[in-house]
């Protein structure tokens, strides 16, 4: 995640716009727009990521669930 994007982000939550944001950071409304979709975008990524990681920790946890019940019964 770039810094650029957060700061751009940050200049639109303390501007209450984006034209105003962009006018405080010294850059066009499209440029802003085109920061906040990138942020945006890299953030939904992770989401999916994230979502993606969580089923593959289910998956682990049942065939280690599954491992132990196999031990304990030769136990």
């Amino acid at each position: 995640m770039e810094i650029r994007l957060l700061r751009t982000s940050k200049a639109v939550a303390d501007a209450g716009s984006f034209t105003h944001a962009a006018s405080r950071i010294h850059l066009t409304q499209a440029a802003v727009s085109v920061h906040i979709r990138q942020l945006e975008e890299e953030i939904e990524m992770l989401d999916q990521l994230q979502h993606f990681l969580l089923i593959q920790i289910a998956i682990l946890r049942l065939h280690l669930l599954r491992e132990l019940r196999l031990l304990f019964e030769h136990i």
